[in-house]
């Protein structure tokens, strides 16, 4: 991602900005999503285990971990359902950081980060 502040997994330094609420009552959350670079690849994530740019994960302030979320780029409606693995964001403006294979199959790419949508799976998904 190269100009773009990457994220950090297993980053748990306390952050001043607030805390994106988990995803509200009526099932939905929008802001700006990133991706975390592969150079982040092995790093310990803070709900266990390794990163992984391959696997379709994500970090999230506030949803428990092992969450499952669907992730819809609201520029061009692709979506991927990911799994909550780490916390993050710290950065202000910020609602998630995804994995790079999730990046690409929202058509995130070189841009670096993008407008999207996180709700829950439905039953099929």
């Amino acid at each position: 991602m190269e100009g773009q502040a990457e994220a950090t997994p297993g980053d748990a330094r306390a952050h001043e900005a607030e805390q994106a609420p988990a995803i509200a009552n009526d099932g939905v959350e929008r802001g700006r999503v990133s991706w975390y670079g592969s150079r982040f690849a092995g790093h310990k994530m803070a709900c266990g285990g390794r990163f992984e740019p391959k696997a379709l994960t994500m970090a999230h302030p506030t949803l428990p971990c092992g969450t499952r979320v669907v992730v819809t780029n609201l520029a061009n409606q692709r979506s991927v359902v990911v799994v909550v693995t780490d916390r993050g964001p710290f950065v202000a403006g910020r609602i998630g950081d995804v994995s790079r294979a999730a990046a690409h199959k929202l058509g995130i790419g070189r841009r670096g980060s993008a407008e999207v949508e996180l709700s829950m799976p439905t039953h099929g998904e």
